[in-house]
């Protein structure tokens, strides 16, 4: 390996991917790295670690091995691994059969001048080093002081001079002298905090005793889970005790020898990952019944024992940390009751329920319909029920809204605050906001993260093809951290009363949805976080302004799966049963219904509100550099089709419309005037065949184009493949082939009319089923809409969304 200071030194960008306060030395030099972390910190995965050095174009990666090792089982990853000038890594060995692949391909860092020998290093001579000889040939470093080095922690002597003992076991290269690995560690025993070592013996195949066991060193192993990363925490389920006729081994002083026994118990390691789904926390008694309250308190004990934390029945467990692998506990262990206490068929059960009902409550109240005797579908309640429940709440948050009381004219030049600017759609309202001559301010509301809001925006922005720091620092953009739902949109009074009496347009941009959750069937209660966003917007309208400002909603078509297809549907208010799919639907009808009946009431009441719903349909990328978020359908859609190597075909029509131009024509409704509440479509006014764009990226891929049942067969076929899967492995294969998240989203698509059928009833239904609209009123208020100014997608959109997604690793 060469010297740092020799390849590296004041070069180059790197990309710092450690955890934080790691210290690696590399021969002459010591890099550190630190980050001011939240506590606790989050852990990020793998896939947005190297997404974000991609984004970066870092040179050099610094990581730990298991980053490389998620990282090079996907071989376009790995292809980009190659062109940087350089991979770090440490705080753990890294697998052979990932490491050599990698030097093969001459990754630097991998590779010696003389042979495959990545896994050695050598130390530098500055270094005071004395090595403890050991039976098997190995040596225990110890670090001396010398007049180089003087280690920060000195916890023994050699020779009568304090010294550093590492605890670290190296082995020597066979044959070359000064090279050395790391064998392990001398301190490797598990001990109780009583002192105790574990002694215990017993059959291992007595499932009794073996639980008895496994609960007497619970109490140890969750004091080590309080503190170690979560993805190496430890589930009861997975403990596994060796066997009389498979001891362990060590070495003479005492370490066990790690990778031998892992080979030796490969085969108990894999029935247990084989047999998880079936095993998972089945030491929690199922509930006496599936009433709702015993359903709750049953599911409230499986969600607190895998997360180990306190969530409250309402929150979504995703928001509150759930990772994936935490997600599959839960799901099966719901599974594993019901399959002892019901003859409900649990491989008809959707894989994706806990992600449609990401709360304590909406799970249980999922699994209590599902056995009830009195609702043979799996429906939470009927129809009518549900249409009651979305009455109730534009009821509930229609309640106490301020009037407005005029001062002065609007001024001139409008002040927009805009919500979400950090999502695909929002950065591209925002860099139209910034471009517009109209506007003076933009206001720029998104929720705390880890970073500051400005360098989040940046970073977005720049991923996106748009010129960053022209517009994050333009001198009209003021960036706000902001809680939507909060009391006073959770800022400082002197900092509300200025936004209050200065803002003359609203555009809610709303970002809360997760990829999991596009079409979440949650009860209408769920829909409480995304709604109380209103009711503190709205309580900015006694503003001194005459007229008071302007609100626009950016809403989804999505809410109309269910309308008819005998029409293109209309910019209309629709009827809630309509928006009856999912909570997802749900909420977009009542936070239309809620604006609709703000604006009337308003304009009643002598106070006029312009209230604006704009449905928006799918959008691709941006026409700068492609950037198409990948957590969306499309992108899942296109990487899976590589996955079952065949792309879905339809002899119908799409009218996308680029994210660009889909900004463009927000603000302009945004500027529009008109009665005191409108709703517009923003699709494409002139679509294109599918093929149009999808037979290049066929041809591009390899893919064979089949017909969308045949193509959703495939995918369903691979869904029962990966139920079959240990959770870490079915984590993996969601990440290969992400549409096994959205099936059921799928399914929708080819019940509403994707599948084709006779010419009538597909008059009125587009590519994936989506319904034709109606956008005679989009196109009359905004002018960027217009023929002239809005030319047709062709291929050469949608094969740069592929140029885009291949450049970040997503797709080969």
């Amino acid at each position: 390996m060469p010297f740092w200071d020799e390849l590296y030194a004041g070069e180059m960008d790197k990309s710092e991917l450690l955890p934080s306060m790691e210290t690696y030395s590399f021969k002459d030099a010591a890099v550190i790295l630190h980050s001011s972390a939240t506590v606790p910190a989050r852990q990020a995965a793998p896939d947005d670690i190297l997404r974000g050095a991609m984004a970066t174009k870092s040179d050099l990666l610094f990581c730990v091995p298991s980053m490389i090792e998620a990282w090079c089982r996907i071989p376009e990853q790995v292809e980009w691994i190659t062109q940087t000038q350089g991979v770090f890594y440490g705080g753990g060995p890294l697998a052979s059969e990932v490491g050599d692949p990698l030097a093969r391909k001459g990754v630097d860092n991998f590779r010696e001048s003389n042979g495959m020998d990545w896994a050695y290093f050598s130390l530098s001579s500055c270094c005071g080093t004395h090595f403890v000889p050991l039976d098997d040939e190995n040596a225990q470093l110890i670090l001396t002081i010398n007049e180089y080095q003087v280690p920060a922690v000195l916890n023994t002597m050699v020779d009568g001079v304090p010294a550093y003992d590492t605890n670290d076991i190296l082995a020597p290269h066979p044959t070359k002298k000064g090279l050395w690995k790391v064998a392990g560690r001398s301190d490797e025993h598990i001990m109780h905090s009583t002192g105790e070592k574990p002694q215990s013996r017993f059959d291992i195949n007595d499932e009794e005793k073996l639980a008895g066991f496994r609960n007497a060193i619970w109490p140890t192993v969750e004091k080590v889970n309080s503190f170690v990363p979560q993805h190496s925490r430890l589930f009861k389920a997975m403990i596994i005790v060796s066997s009389p006729s498979k001891p362990f081994t060590y070495t003479t002083k005492g370490t066990p020898r790690r990778p031998a026994i892992i080979t030796e118990y490969q085969p108990e390691i894999e029935a247990l990952y084989a047999t998880v789904n079936e095993t998972t926390q089945a030491h929690l008694p199922p509930p006496r019944s599936w009433s709702l309250p015993h359903a709750i308190e049953f599911v409230r004990c499986v969600v607190q024992e895998v997360m180990t934390r306190h969530i409250l029945d309402t929150d979504d467990i995703f928001q509150k940390g759930c990772d994936s692998l935490q997600a599959t506990w839960i799901r099966n262990s719901i599974l594993h009751a019901l399959r002892q206490t019901t003859q409900v068929n649990s491989r008809a059960v959707p894989g994706n329920f806990d992600y449609q009902h990401p709360s304590i409550s909406g799970l249980a109240q999922y699994v209590s319909g599902l056995v009830s005797t009195e609702k043979p579908s799996d429906d939470m309640v009927d129809e009518k029920q549900r249409v009651a429940a979305m009455h109730v709440m534009v009821q509930k948050y229609s309640r106490d809204l301020p009037r407005h009381t005029p001062k002065m004219d609007r001024p001139a030049r409008s002040v927009v605050l805009v919500t979400g600017t950090t999502g695909s759609l929002g950065a591209a309202l925002l860099a139209a906001l910034v471009d517009d001559p109209k506007v003076s301010k933009v206001y720029a509301f998104n929720r705390k993260g880890p970073q500051s809001l400005e360098e989040r925006q940046r970073q977005v922005l720049a991923e996106r093809g748009y010129d960053a720091e022209r517009i994050v620092k333009s001198g009209k953009v003021v960036f706000i951290d902001a809680d939507t739902s909060g009391d006073k949109l959770g800022l400082q009074m002197d900092s509300y009363e200025k936004v209050r009496t200065s803002v003359t347009h609203i555009l809610h941009n709303d970002t809360s949805q997760r990829y999991e959750d596009v079409l979440p069937l949650t009860a209408p209660d769920s829909m409480a976080g995304d709604l109380q966003a209103f009711p503190q917007l709205l309580r900015l309208e006694p503003s001194p302004f005459s007229p008071p400002p302007q609100l626009l909603y950016v809403s989804s078509i999505g809410m109309l799966a269910h309308a008819s297809r005998s029409d293109p549907v209309l910019e209309e208010p629709v009827d809630a049963s309509i928006a009856l799919a999912s909570g997802y639907t749900e909420s977009k009808w009542v936070s239309e219904t809620l604006l609709e009946n703000v604006g009337d009431d308003l304009a009643k009441a002598g106070t006029p509100l312009r209230t604006v719903v704009v449905r928006l349909g799918q959008i691709t990328g941006s026409s700068g550099n492609g950037a198409w978020n990948t957590t969306e359908q499309i992108p899942a859609l296109v990487k899976s089709s590589t996955y079952l190597r065949c792309l879905p075909d339809f002899d119908a029509e799409a009218s996308w419309i680029a994210v660009n131009a889909a900004a463009r024509a927000t603000i302009d409704m945004l500027h529009s005037s008109g009665s005191a509440f409108s709703t517009y479509h923003l699709t494409h006014p002139r679509p294109v065949h599918w093929r149009t764009l999808f037979a290049p990226i066929a041809q591009a891929l390899e893919l064979q184009s089949v017909a969308y049942d045949v193509w959703l067969q495939q995918l369903r076929n691979s869904s029962e493949r990966s139920r079959r899967m240990a959770p870490d492995q079915e984590v993996e294969e969601l990440q290969r082939n992400p549409a096994l998240k959205l099936v059921e989203h799928f399914e929708e698509m080819f019940a509403g009319g994707a599948k084709g059928g006779d010419e009538a009833s597909e008059v009125a239904r587009e590519a994936l089923g989506l319904p034709k609209l109606s956008v005679a009123q989009a196109v009359q208020v905004a002018p960027s809409l217009s023929e002239e100014s809005l030319p047709q997608l062709t291929a050469k959109d949608t094969m740069q969304g592929v140029r885009y997604w291949k450049s970040i690793g997503y797709l080969q």
